[in-house]
């Protein structure tokens, strides 16, 4: 169900990617990934650990978005605790394929129905 994962010390860097993508080995909060997945679901977990509000089973959605080049994309980030004391957090890349395959799935759809997934910006991706 993921196509990527990156872990996250407890100062925010993001240490490890398994894609090695834009977001390996920079802080979350990084200007050259502003608006992306990784940075909107970390920045959520981070300003929960700022705000000391952060807990054991919290789960940061990044919502579905849309690049530049109009890929849908969405992250799930966690924090991650060692003897009650925030450790980190480790953050999942949704497979959109799959989830596109979930989603398109017409078992009980007519034929004119469709399935669509909207962005915290209001835009509507239909599938």
């Amino acid at each position: 169900m993921f196509s990527d994962m990156a872990l996250n010390d407890p100062d925010g860097n993001i240490v490890y990617t398994y894609q090695k993508g834009e977001d390996s080995a920079r802080v979350f909060d990084d200007p050259a990934l502003a608006g992306t997945v990784m940075q909107v679901a970390l920045t959520s977990l981070m300003d929960a650990v700022t705000a000391k509000s952060i807990k054991v089973g919290d789960m940061y959605f990044s919502g579905f978005r849309i690049s530049s080049g109009q890929i849908v994309s969405a992250v799930v980030a966690m924090p991650v605790f060692y003897l009650d004391t925030f450790f980190g957090a480790v953050a999942f890349m949704v497979d959109m394929s799959r989830i596109a395959a979930i989603v398109n799935d017409v078992t009980g759809i007519g034929e004119i129905e469709r399935a669509m997934l909207v962005t915290p910006e209001g835009d509507v991706v239909v599938l």
